[in-house]
């Protein structure tokens, strides 16, 4: 009988969710074709809901330090890894920022991708326990390696690629960017987290926050975006004054980030901001959100 219950709750929440999340395959398919995307790794919205929804309530999330890069990690009251959101490393011509003692990804843990670019999904090369997870990733534009990536994923059945609208999960949203298609940073995916103690963390990895749709919303911390490059948008409004807001960035990285103009604005809107790479006052490291 519990078994029946249980099965018939998530029947339940299935058919809520295609009533929430939908895709045009057609369109989907076409998208694929133009981006060079594995048609036959386009998924629906019940198997990535399933995936993602089948996690337990986070307890906090980790901004890894990787340097010039994306990587974070949704953790359990045990600090389990739970989900991961980007997993990037510093591509070349910035590895001098990558720290000594990386990230230690367990395998099988489901990946969640925002956009394409090599810094945020190179830990595919770096980290062998990641080519054994499921990726939800965006149908957007794929360079070179990235083909890499998507094919040798698809080849095994492990990429789930989403062109649909955002999905509502038990502890939280997954959310479709509503940037213009050719600009992978901006049509990508964002996750909005809510923790176990009922805070919201906002992680949106390169998009501007203009693409993010979620009105009215407040938040209790902030992966900020793209490195702490320049954006365009406001920038969300924290949930108390000093929330806390990282960046995840590496120390002498080639493009100057963060940039001071990036830093005052969420600031003035009462961000209290830390980074990855450290400051004189503060070593670099990895930093919590949460719990």
């Amino acid at each position: 009988m519990a078994k029946n219950k249980k099965k018939n709750r998530i029947n339940v929440a299935l058919r809520s969710l295609g009533a929430a999340a939908s895709v045009d395959l057609d369109a989907a398919k076409a998208l694929a074709n133009k981006c060079e995307f594995p048609q036959g790794a386009l998924a629906q919205a019940g198997t990535i809901w399933s995936i993602l929804a089948s996690q337990p309530s986070p307890h906090a999330i980790s901004i890894n330090d990787v340097g010039q890069a994306s990587f974070a990690t949704l953790l359990d009251d045990n600090l389990r890894p739970l989900v991961y959101f980007d997993a990037g490393w510093p591509v070349v011509f910035n590895g001098k920022t990558a720290p000594r003692s990386p990230p230690t990804p367990r395998a099988g843990t489901p990946v969640v991708i925002s956009h394409w670019d090599f810094d945020h999904i190179s830990g595919f090369f770096r980290f062998p326990e990641l080519r054994q997870a499921p990726w939800i990733a965006p149908v957007q534009r794929l360079g070179p390696g990235a083909k890499k990536i998507a094919a040798a994923l698809a080849g095994r059945g492990l990429l789930m690629g989403w062109s649909g609208t955002s999905i509502s999960l038990p502890w939280g949203e997954l959310i479709k960017c509503s940037g213009l298609p050719n600009i992978v940073n901006h049509s990508g995916l964002a996750l909005m987290v809510t923790l176990q103690s009922g805070k919201r963390a906002l992680l949106v990895g390169d998009a501007n926050y203009d693409t993010i749709n979620l009105p009215n919303s407040s938040f209790d911390y902030l992966a900020v975006t793209h490195h702490g490059a320049l954006f365009k948008g406001v920038v969300p409004p924290p949930a108390a004054s000093n929330a806390l807001g990282i960046i995840s960035v590496g120390r002498g990285n080639v493009y100057g980030h963060p940039k001071a103009a990036s830093i005052a604005a969420h600031t003035q809107a009462h961000w209290l901001i830390a980074r990855t790479a450290g400051t004189r006052k503060q070593r670099r490291g990895s930093r919590t959100l949460g719990p």
